[in-house]
């Protein structure tokens, strides 16, 4: 019996399949199987997939392009074991990866999702975005860094990630129409569900042009920021209703937010940055006024690398805790 699910999920992506289907079956230390759903491509995969010769695959083909939620869903429903690795199809897994994946879900019962630092590869076109973005997330090192941080972005590259099959019988499978991925991961963060990340590269992260994330319209910007507000206006009526909101930052970021806020009934009661007055008609505090405010909110907008972690670092000299007194954006 296998120990280990690897759900893969794909979609005309042809050229880089086979690449992401033997890194996986080159795997070392695991007894895995592999379910490959074939979402309805057009480009020659299923003739690829009927010629693969491993009993460790079981092939699904969808007669139609569902979208990559349901084509997962469609997949969960074939995972046979109590462990699930997410893997995309052109991507690259580390051979070592699931093997210290499955071994530290087993060791640490109190965990149930753990995933690895990414490596990006190099593209023809520009990727200052992604790679800032993949710094940021291999920084993001415990659960509680992720926690305090998964509503700027997510804290988690979804085929590095590996998790307790209970996840999905607690709470569900992944939801159609948005970012499925990191609402899944909003999800189980609001449930309670502690996660964890290895200090390890364990994926080969493929950049090109034609990535899901880069073209479809459930990972555009306003579909992340629907999703973002959504569990923050749920997780704000029950833990910190009574507090004043202030936005740390005036910038573009800054302003996008107080307007999301203000549209869906969660007051800003103003902004904090370098010179005080006022900014979209609402109080704006200096950094010295802002740090001795008492019982306020800070929704900290400012994504600046050296910026940020100084904020923080004045925050938490006043007793201030992520998850409970601020949040990044």
């Amino acid at each position: 019996m296998p120990e280990l699910s690897v759900l893969l999920c794909t979609y005309n992506s042809r050229q880089y399949l086979p690449d992401a289907v033997n890194s996986v079956l080159r795997s070392e230390g695991v007894d895995l199987e592999l379910i490959l759903v074939n979402d309805g491509s057009t480009d020659g995969t299923e003739e690829y997939t009927n010629s693969i010769r491993d009993s460790r695959v079981k092939v699904i083909h969808l007669d139609e392009n569902r979208g990559i939620a349901e084509a997962a869903n469609v997949g969960l429903q074939h995972c046979s074991t109590k462990y699930i690795a997410r893997m995309d199809s052109d991507d690259l897994c580390s051979p070592d990866r699931l093997k210290a994946q499955l071994e530290f879900l087993e060791a640490h019962p109190e965990f149930d999702v753990v995933c690895t630092k990414v490596e990006l590869t190099d593209a023809d076109f520009r990727q200052d975005g992604y790679k800032l973005y993949v710094d940021w997330c291999n920084g993001l090192m415990t659960h509680k860094l992720m926690y305090a941080h998964r509503y700027r972005d997510s804290p988690i590259v979804n085929p590095s990630a590996c998790y307790r099959k209970s996840a999905i019988e607690r709470f569900g499978d992944y939801k159609v129409g948005v970012p499925e991925d990191y609402e899944f991961w909003l999800r189980l963060f609001e449930g309670g569900v502690k996660m964890a990340k290895l200090n390890r590269v364990g994926l080969v992260w493929r950049d090109h042009s034609h990535r899901l994330t880069r073209n479809h319209s459930d990972y555009s910007d306003s579909a992340f920021s629907e999703v973002k507000l959504d569990y923050l206006r749920r997780e704000w009526a029950s833990r910190f209703e009574n507090r004043p909101v202030y936005i740390w930052g005036k910038s573009r970021n800054a302003r996008d937010w107080h307007m999301r806020l203000t549209e869906s009934g969660l007051p800003v009661a103003g902004f904090v940055d370098f010179t005080s007055g006022t900014w979209k008609e609402l109080p704006l505090l200096s950094i010295d006024e802002g740090l001795k405010l008492k019982g306020a909110f800070f929704l900290i907008t400012v994504r600046n690398r050296v910026g940020g972690p100084l904020i923080q670092e004045a925050l938490e000299e006043r007793g201030m805790e992520a998850g409970e007194d601020f949040y990044f954006m």
